[in-house]
């Protein structure tokens, strides 16, 4: 909850890291309401309820979408996807607009840039904007296409920028960018990896990239091929070993978010398995605690600040599939599903021996949760020691 110049109560959108701000389609201060509508984004004015009116209608551009909104402060900030082939080198890229709406009715856009990438992500930590976008290397005549576009000028990610993880072979780079809220008129960071990415979770100090994948050589070389031997440069990891037997695992990259905005590579490690959503991750006390599973069951591993494993819980839920995960202080929240709906708690309290504590099984097979697919359906409160999942149950 948050309170608003009117002194109203107002809910915001719901997150899953305290202090680290997730984008929404619709955002509030209290007194207006920013919604996207469309391809445009409206600004309500609701601060007398009995005389809601428009304030201000902020048109597309172009043929890009809105898709996400960051509310900061006297700031708004749009985050689209174009479309469409008058676009340069791709259909989909994604495009961010931020606006000094200090004045509601009149917002004024003072940074614009582009990159060349489709959407992925995004998230706020105080005044630092972090936006994640992801695809296919681009080439064109043999050539990477390293443009971004600023204030509605190209501009040249310089070569070293471009950074590739030992053993991590693949024609994906990941783009993560940086802007100061405050000062929007500085210039953008960017910051480009070759990896390609299918979870993500933020953390105050760290972001962690995931990706689903199995063992194959197809790419071996690939990347020496297309920017050369000297074109650009590696970083050494500690983990060179992959699974060779065709089971499935997921990748976890993790980058430091330095005291300058900036992010730097620490490590990577993998787990068995696969993850649900960026809610199958959580971070304590500088440790990730990432929940998995495939047909040995559902599983729960933890990762010191070095990224190197210090725990792992027995599988739970054998044959079954994972869909749910929760963590709250030193307990996780696993549901599962084979022919009924299990729901397991584990015990964290020690990393190097997790274990479950509870399990409590809903109806049958024709049981279902909408909580299984939004999160927001989700309802604890620490304060009465409660936690309620919506539940239908056809028994």
């Amino acid at each position: 909850m948050g309170i608003s110049s009117s002194s109203k109560s107002y809910s915001s959108t719901n997150i899953q890291v305290e202090n680290v701000d997730e984008t929404d389609i619709t955002k509030t201060d209290g007194d207006y309401i920013y919604s996207i509508s469309d391809n445009n984004v409206i600004i309500t004015n609701v601060i007398n309820p009995k005389k809601i009116k428009i304030e201000a209608t902020i048109n597309s551009l172009d043929e890009s979408i809105p898709e996400d909104l960051v509310l900061y402060n006297n700031k708004l900030v749009i985050i689209s996807s174009t479309g469409g082939s008058r676009y340069r080198y791709s259909k989909n890229n994604t495009i961010i607009r931020i606006y000094d709406i200090s004045t509601k009715s009149l917002p004024k856009l003072v940074k614009n840039y582009e990159l060349y990438e489709p959407y992925y992500t995004s998230r706020r930590i105080d005044n630092r904007l972090y936006v994640i976008a992801s695809g296919k290397l681009r080439v064109e005549k043999k050539k990477v296409i390293r443009i971004y576009k600023e204030d509605n000028l190209e501009k040249q990610i310089a070569l070293n920028v471009f950074k590739y993880l030992k053993n991590v072979e693949t024609n994906n780079q990941t783009l993560m960018s940086i802007v100061d809220l405050d000062k929007p008129e500085k210039d953008v960071k960017i910051n480009s990896f070759l990896i390609d990415i299918s979870n993500a979770y933020v953390s105050e100090n760290s972001i962690y990239l995931l990706n689903e994948s199995y063992y194959n050589s197809y790419t071996k070389n690939y990347i020496s091929k297309i920017f050369g031997i000297k074109g650009i440069f590696g970083l050494s990891d500690y983990e060179n070993d992959y699974y060779d037997d065709g089971s499935y695992r997921t990748e976890i990259y993790k980058f430091d978010i330095l005291k300058n905005s900036d992010i730097s590579y620490k490590a990577k490690n993998k787990v068995e398995g696969t993850t649900i959503d960026q809610y199958s991750l959580d971070e304590k006390d500088r440790h990730l605690r990432i929940a998995s599973y495939n047909e040995e069951g559902a599983k729960i591993t933890i990762f010191d600040s070095k990224l190197k494993q210090i725990g792992k819980s027995e599988n739970v839920g054998k044959n079954g599939e994972m869909y749910s995960t929760r963590f709250i202080g030193n307990k996780a929240y696993l549901v599962t599903y084979k022919t009924i709906d299990p729901l397991f708690v584990i015990d964290l309290s020690n990393e190097k021996n997790p274990k479950e504590i509870s399990k409590t099984v809903i109806g049958d097979s024709r049981t279902t949760s909408v909580v299984l697919t939004n999160s927001k359906a989700l309802l604890f409160s620490k304060e009465k020691n409660l936690l309620a999942i919506p539940v239908n149950n056809y028994e």
